[in-house]
Order: structure tokens, then C-alpha cells, then sequence
């Protein structure tokens, strides 16, 4: 009888089931877990190594330790994105689930959410912290005492010891969510020159990268700009000069920088993003008033920093920015839509731009550069598909009849140029002429008024400048007037920048555009007491149909709203209204009062004459494109100025071992976002809207000299009667001053290149002493040394391949000329220097003679002779 063996039975893993073991490590486990959270938290097991933790109300519930302790120390539970089913419509319809679900009493709106997330967080600070939610995960935490933080722990660390934050070059502006204040985006961009428009468009961060195309229109822009002869005196590099100016420049910048290192940085291809060209841009003038400030200089300084400022925005638009607009399309990601509207701001903001500048020159004559300019551009796109730079692309399909358009117009606008002045045409005809090909040919509409841009934003800018050494706030003169405040005050030399008309009928739109700049241009207490006097100024206008005028009486340099009939023009210093004709031709004074300063008095006089003469100039030539040459009296060109701007091509090749700064901070961020209006950036700081995080990268300064007094330099406003007074404009003195010391500049750069080829030709007779075996034993210092160090050290350098020294050079060749103030004693140290040169080539060449005499003088790649043995040998 065979017995069959009984199967062994191998228990199974139940999912279900745990052995006494497992639930005894599972006990104890779930034991150690309560023990790390506070009374009223309770911990299941969920599964086998599962969790299942709920938090006191308002309850969340957490499927792992470490969102849950996460909560549990800032009191934001974790939030995710659901995961998008295949076949789901839309982002919006999604059911997949997280890991960390909300329980039915969590907030349900998103502002619910925002509201009950800064609650929580509040709830970990003392009372007088305030608590905003700026994003899904960022915070603006304020202290009682203004301290702003943008993370919790930082926060906390400042409540526990009283420390701020490391600074961090990352620094960035927080925009509150209260700028908004429920408005839609399309509510904020309907008005597109708005703080709350531009900080809005901001902060959708649109950066583009600089492509070939985007540097080629950086360069175009910056040429027209920095040959500009404004520009001058934003260009030089205060930083490393000499002067009061500079001491305070040292000691009030903290971002030094100025055109010609931008010039630089754009041919050196430094910038990586568009944005970082405007920040420093913008920074220029930002210091420029900062610095203006603090000297005290007239409102004139301030005006010429604003009026670049504008016009670099100009040429920004139409230099770097393409022709078409961008199409605003209601995408899925709120992020892309919001950057897509903040890109057309911009375009809207030129369009609006465009409409100004056009009706402000229209009744400008077009200059026969301008014509050729325009017309060559209009060329160029019938030959390119209609491509006004390389920032467009051409038309896709380009048809004929456009291409002999855009060349009949050009041809139109050419033949401009063979009319004499008096009878070329009006820019307000040239503007129908491009508008009527507009309407024929739609696909170039973009492209036309982008080319017609280029030219308006050149002629406006000459058309609003204002006149140097005339008007203490750069004002646009409009005439030349002798005018009184009343009938008991003499008459004063002045000129009209502003206009009310009888019954307060509105001003045309170019007077009205000219009005306003020149209002832009007064110190803000001035404008003020003006409005006032304005307002009844306009009822006595309404009522008595009366005209008034704002005048500034030149010399005394006081503005106020005179009567028209209390003005005399056009001016003339030869016929003064002061006098009158009495019996047998001699002039009486009409007792009408007495002048209180004659000085002033003749000083107006002078200013107005020189107002009427650069008026009478802007008349011949209306584009302020034809400067470069004067004509005299047959219209023959005169000799050229003997100082001339400095061009873009100089200024890159200008060397000045300055450090560029490409520093990201918090100052520049908000510079861009407002478009560096002072007025914009003002507001906004002050609004509360804004508010910086980090601390900038403070850049490391030379030393400073103390800060001198300018006492001199002070303004006085608000007279008894009404009228406002500011410190004259620069005097002739002062003209004469810096026009001598702008000719050291020149002839210091002049010695710098000099210098330069100094050391180039040195540097050349080095190479070929090296390969023709003459430069002994130093060789391999002197070609460390000599494209090292220039002029200094290059007679050591001889001195060692003669045997003289060993080694380096001695403490007269390690001076640095920078450290010499005085140029006269930098040259005499440079002469000193070359016939130091001169005395040890000579000697070189004796002590090669004396080793030829001898033979016996050292091999090459020896060691260096004593000065006791070359003596001996000169000897033998």
C-alpha cells in the first residue's frame, strides 16, 4: 500500500488581513506620528504604510507627514494643479484628484482662498502685520515698521532677532494686488499712458532677448540719439572726473553710468534682453536729475533730461519695435494672455505717440534732408517686400501694384527736394500723400506709418526743444513780446509760452500741444500758484472777452499772466515803449514806474534779441537738420563750427577702463515699468502700490571727496504780486567756462590716443627685437609684460635684455598716471618716461657692441649681467 504525502499549504498575503506582528508595528508607528502633531489633530492609518491626518477647522486633510507639518508651520496647505484627463475640452473641466484635497468647508472661490491663506498666515504674527496674498504661493508681509517681506521665514527671522534679509542682486518690485482693485485688463488698458496700465503691463514680465535684427535697430536708435548734440553732457563719464560736480556725482550716484558706455555695450553685444539697455537708459537721466537736485541747478537742466528722455522713448518705438501689431488672442494660460496684451500696450502707447508728434509738426515745412531721408526709406521697402528694417518680414505675397506704389511715392516725395524752401510743401501734405497709398494698399498701412514715424520723431524733437541760455525752464518760446504785470510797472523784455484766448475758446492743437511742454517743464510750486492765476484768467477771459498770455520776463527770469493789452509786439530793442518822442525828437521816460534792475534789464534785452534770432533760425530750417553748416549773407556755406559732436563711431572706440554695472535692482525695475517719467516713478513709490524686495548690489565707488556747499546755486520762488522767480540761466562767463574746459577734454582724449599708438609702435619694435634673437635675457618678460602694462615698465624691460637689472622695474615705472590730476604733470612724468626709453636703448646698444668687441658675452636665455660686469666689459 503506497501512502500519497499531503500537500503542504503556503498562507497567502491577504490586502486585507494583517498578522498580530504588522498591527503592533503599525500601532506603535501611528503612536510616534500623533506624537509630532498638537492636541486636536488626529492620525489614521490609510493602507499599509498609509496616513490619513486631519487637521483642527478649518480642516484639510493630508495623505503625508510632511504637507501635513508643512501646514502646520506656515498654515498654507499645499496646492496642485488637477492633472487633465485625455478627451478633457478644456483646462477648466477636470476631475483628476491630488494628493492633498480640501474637506467640504475649505473656501470655494479663488478670493475666498487668497483672503483665508493670508488669515492664516496672519495668525503667526503679532497684531500690526499686515498680511496680502500676491500670488498662489507669494506673500507681502509688512511690519509695523514698513519692513516688507516676501517670505515667511524671512519675516519670522526679522520677528525673532531684528534682521533684515542678506541683500541679493535679484532684488524685484511686488505690485499690489490692490492696483487692480477688481478691474479687468481691458478696463486698466483702456487708458495706456495710466501708472496702472504700464505697472500692470510690468508685471507680465515681457523681456524679449536681443536677436541680430532688435541690435541692428539698438545701434540705428542710439546713433540718432547720442549725435544729438543734447547728449553731450549725458555722455561724459563723471565717475573719473575732476570737480565739484564730480565729488557730488561720487557721492549722491549709486549707479553711475552714462551714454557712451551704453554706445559701448550695445557694440560689445553686453545686453542679453532688451529691458536691460532701457534700465540704463533711463538711469542716465534718473541720475542726472538726482544730481541736478542736489547741486541746486535751474529747472532748465531738469527740462533737457526729461525732453531726451521722452525722445529716447520715441526712437525706442520706432527703431525696436516691428511695424505690425501684435493680434490680442484670448489664449488658455491666463499668463500668456495677460503678456500678449502688455506687448500691444506698447503699440498702443506709439499709436497714440504717432497722432501727437503728426498734429504738432504739421504745419512744419519738410526740409530737403528729410525728403531725401524719407523717400530712400520708401525705396528700400519697394525693394525689400516692403520691409522697413530687418525687424520686419517681408510680404508674403508682395504684389506688383504695391511695389510701383510705394516707387511712385517715393519719386513724389524725392522731387521735394528740387523745390526751392519757400515752396516745399507742408508735412501735413506729405501725410495725405502716404495716407492715400494707405487706403489703396492695406497690407502697408503698418509699414508706412512706421517709416513716417522714423521722420516725426526727429522733427518733433527739434520742434519742442527749447532755447539754451534764454529760459531758466527750457521753455518753447512762441514770441518775443514787450509786456507789463500792470499798467503802474514798466515794460519788460519777455517772451509768450502760454495762451488763454478771449472767451476761453480752446487753442489750436499745435499751440495747445506746445502749451502743455512747456507747463510739463515748471518746478512743481510754480505751476501751482500759475493754476490758480489761470483760473481767473479764464472767467475774465469769458466774461470780458478778453486775451491773456503767460509770459517770462527774460533777465528777471519771473513768470506770470499778463493782460494782452498789456503787451507790445513784436519786440524791438531799438524801440523801446518805455520812452516816447517828445517835442524836437527827444525820448522822455513815461512815468510808469522805475526799472528796479538795470543789469536785468539789459540782460533781457540781450536774451530776447537772441530768442528772435533763434526763432528766425528754426524758420530756414524747420527740421533742424541742416546745422552741421552756417551760409552767409549770399547763402554760401560757411567754414564748419571748430567744435562738432561727438559721433557714435567715436564713442565706441573711446577706452576708458570703467566697469559697465549690468546690475539688476529694484531702482531699475521700477524705472522700466513707469518708462522712467520722474513724475510716474514718484507716484508710484509713494502710492503704496509698489513695493521693493531685496536690496540692489550697491556698486563699489572710488573714493569721495566731502561735499561742497551750493549755496550759490539756490532758487527763490513766489513774489507778493503773484509772480514766481527762478535763478537765471548760465551767463556768458559761465558759457566761456565750459567751453574751455569741454576743449581740455578734447585735447585729453586726443593725448590718450596718442598714447595709445605710443604704445602700439613700442610694442612693434618689441616683436621684432624678439625675432631677430636681440632681446636676451628677458624675453619671456617682456612679452608677459609689455601688452600688459604700455609705456610703464617697458624700461625695465630693456634694462633686463641689456643685463642691467634682473626682474621687473624699479618704483619709478610702477606709478599709475591715472593718479596724477594735473595733465601737465602727467606729461612732463610721459617725457621723463621717453627719455628714460631713449637713454637705455642707446645704452643697449653699447653694451651689444662691447659683447661683439669681446665675444664673450652671455648666450641666449642666460641670466643677466651684474651693472659691475657690464661696466668691465663697456671698458674693455
Amino acid at each position: 500500500k503506497t501512502s500519497t504525502p499531503t500537500p503542504t499549504t503556503v498562507p497567502t498575503s491577504n490586502p486585507t488581513t494583517t498578522t498580530p506582528d504588522a498591527a503592533l508595528r503599525l500601532q506603535n508607528k501611528l503612536a510616534e506620528t500623533r506624537k509630532q502633531f498638537p492636541d486636536g489633530w488626529l492620525v489614521e492609518a490609510k493602507g499599509k504604510s498609509g496616513y490619513k491626518i486631519t487637521s483642527p477647522p478649518p480642516t484639510y486633510t493630508f495623505t503625508t507627514i510632511k504637507d501635513a507639518k508643512a501646514y502646520l508651520t506656515t498654515g498654507v496647505p499645499p496646492v496642485k494643479k488637477p492633472r487633465k484627463k485625455k478627451g478633457d475640452p478644456s483646462p477648466d473641466s477636470t476631475s483628476a484628484s491630488t494628493s492633498t484635497s480640501a474637506s467640504a468647508s475649505s473656501p470655494t472661490s479663488a478670493e475666498d482662498k487668497a483672503s483665508d491663506k493670508a488669515e492664516l498666515v496672519k495668525k503667526q504674527f503679532p497684531e500690526g502685520w499686515k498680511v496680502t496674498v500676491s500670488g498662489k504661493s507669494q506673500y507681502l508681509i509688512t511690519s509695523p515698521t514698513n519692513h516688507t517681506f516676501n517670505s515667511i521665514s524671512d519675516a519670522k527671522a526679522f520677528l525673532s532677532t531684528g534682521a533684515l534679509p542678506s541683500p541679493s542682486s535679484s532684488s524685484k518690485l511686488v505690485i499690489s494686488p490692490d492696483l487692480r482693485a477688481g478691474k479687468t485688463l481691458a478696463d486698466i488698458y483702456a487708458d495706456p499712458l495710466s501708472m496702472t496700465a504700464c505697472l500692470t503691463a510690468y508685471q507680465a514680465n515681457v523681456k524679449p532677448t536681443i536677436t541680430p535684427a532688435l541690435l541692428s535697430g539698438m545701434e540705428a536708435m542710439m546713433k540718432i540719439l547720442c549725435e544729438n548734440h543734447l547728449s553731450e553732457s549725458f555722455a561724459e563719464d563723471l565717475l573719473h572726473a575732476e570737480g565739484d560736480v564730480a565729488d557730488t556725482y561720487r557721492q549722491d550716484i549709486v549707479f553711475p553710468v552714462n551714454l557712451q558706455e551704453i554706445c559701448r555695450n550695445i557694440h560689445d553685444k553686453k545686453y542679453k534682453k532688451t529691458t536691460e539697455l532701457k534700465i540704463q537708459v533711463y538711469r542716465v537721466f534718473a541720475n542726472s536729475l538726482k544730481l541736478q537736485n542736489s547741486l541746486g541747478s535751474p529747472p532748465s537742466f531738469r527740462a533737457i533730461s526729461n525732453h531726451l528722455r521722452a525722445y529716447f522713448n520715441t526712437l525706442y518705438m520706432e527703431f525696436v519695435m516691428p511695424s505690425e501689431t501684435p493680434a490680442v488672442v484670448k489664449q488658455s494660460r491666463p499668463a500668456a494672455y495677460e503678456k500678449n496684451l502688455a506687448t500691444q500696450l506698447h503699440f498702443t502707447r506709439r499709436e497714440i505717440s504717432r497722432k501727437i508728434r503728426l498734429t504738432t509738426i504739421a504745419e512744419t515745412n519738410m526740409s530737403q534732408i528729410a525728403a531725401q531721408d524719407l523717400a530712400k526709406r520708401i525705396k528700400a521697402m519697394a525693394a525689400n517686400g516692403a520691409k522697413v528694417d530687418d525687424l520686419d518680414t517681408p510680404l508674403p505675397p508682395f504684389l506688383s501694384t504695391e511695389k510701383q506704389s510705394l516707387e511712385a511715392l517715393a519719386t513724389q516725395i524725392e522731387n521735394i527736394t528740387k523745390l526751392p524752401d519757400q515752396e516745399k510743401p507742408k508735412i501735413k501734405t506729405i501725410v495725405q500723400w502716404i495716407d492715400s497709398v494707405k487706403a489703396q494698399h492695406r497690407s502697408l498701412t503698418d509699414r508706412l506709418s512706421r517709416a513716417l514715424g522714423m521722420l516725426s520723431a526727429t522733427v518733433y524733437e527739434f520742434v519742442t526743444r527749447g532755447i539754451d541760455n534764454c529760459s531758466c525752464i527750457w521753455a518753447i518760446p512762441m514770441k518775443s513780446i514787450w509786456a507789463r504785470q500792470n499798467m503802474k510797472e514798466p515794460y519788460l523784455p519777455a517772451t509768450i509760452i502760454g495762451e488763454i484766448r478771449p472767451g476761453a475758446v480752446a487753442l489750436d492743437p499745435i499751440k495747445a500741444e506746445l502749451c502743455r511742454i512747456n507747463e510739463a517743464r515748471f518746478p512743481q510750486d510754480i505751476i501751482e500758484t500759475l493754476r490758480k492765476r489761470e483760473a481767473t484768467c479764464k472767467k475774465l477771459a469769458v466774461e470780458k472777452n478778453e486775451c491773456f498770455y503767460l509770459v517770462e520776463f527774460l533777465g528777471t527770469h519771473e513768470f506770470g499772466w499778463v493782460r494782452a493789452k498789456d503787451t507790445v509786439a513784436p519786440f524791438s530793442s531799438e524801440e523801446d515803449p518805455n520812452w516816447s518822442v517828445g517835442e524836437g525828437g527827444a525820448k522822455e521816460r513815461i512815468s510808469a514806474g522805475v526799472l528796479l534792475q538795470d543789469e536785468n534789464f539789459t540782460l533781457g534785452k540781450q536774451q530776447a534779441e537772441d530768442t528772435l534770432e533763434e526763432l528766425k533760425y528754426r524758420m530756414e530750417d524747420p527740421c533742424g537738420d541742416a546745422l552741421e553748416d552756417e551760409l552767409d549773407a549770399e547763402g554760401k556755406p560757411i567754414a564748419p563750427p571748430a567744435q562738432e559732436p561727438l559721433k557714435y563711431s567715436e564713442w565706441i572706440k573711446y577706452d576708458k577702463d570703467t566697469d559697465d554695472g549690468l546690475v539688476s535692482d529694484q531702482d531699475g525695475e521700477l524705472l522700466l515699468a513707469t518708462h522712467g517719467d520722474p513724475e510716474m516713478y514718484e507716484k508710484a513709490t509713494s502710492s503704496g502700490f509698489v513695493t521693493a524686495v531685496g536690496k540692489p548690489v550697491v556698486r563699489k565707488l572710488p573714493p569721495t571727496v566731502p561735499k561742497r556747499s551750493t549755496s550759490d546755486g539756490s532758487s527763490s520762488f513766489l513774489t507778493a504780486s503773484g509772480f514766481s522767480s527762478l535763478s537765471a540761466a548760465p551767463n556768458k562767463q559761465e558759457t566761456v567756462k565750459l567751453e574751455k574746459e569741454e576743449k581740455e577734454r578734447i585735447l585729453q582724449r586726443e593725448f590718450e590716443n596718442e598714447k595709445r599708438d605710443g604704445v602700439s609702435s613700442v610694442n612693434g619694435m618689441l616683436d621684432v627685437l624678439d625675432k631677430g634673437g636681440k632681446v636676451l635675457a628677458q624675453a619671456q618678460f617682456a612679452s608677459a609684460s609689455a601688452k600688459r602694462s604700455g609705456l610703464v615698465g617697458l624700461t625695465a624691460i630693456l634694462k633686463g635684455s641689456a643685463g642691467i637689472i634682473s626682474g621687473g622695474g624699479e618704483n619709478l615705472w610702477d606709478m599709475d598716471l591715472k593718479r596724477i590730476p594735473s595733465a601737465k604733470k602727467r606729461e612732463e612724468v610721459l617725457e621723463l618716461q621717453i627719455k628714460l626709453i631713449k637713454d637705455e636703448i642707446k645704452l643697449l646698444q653699447e653694451v651689444t657692441e662691447a659683447r661683439a668687441m669681446v665675444g664673450r658675452g652671455p648666450a641666449v636665455g642666460a641670466g643677466p649681467l651684474t651693472p659691475s660686469g657690464t661696466k668691465r666689459k663697456i671698458e674693455d
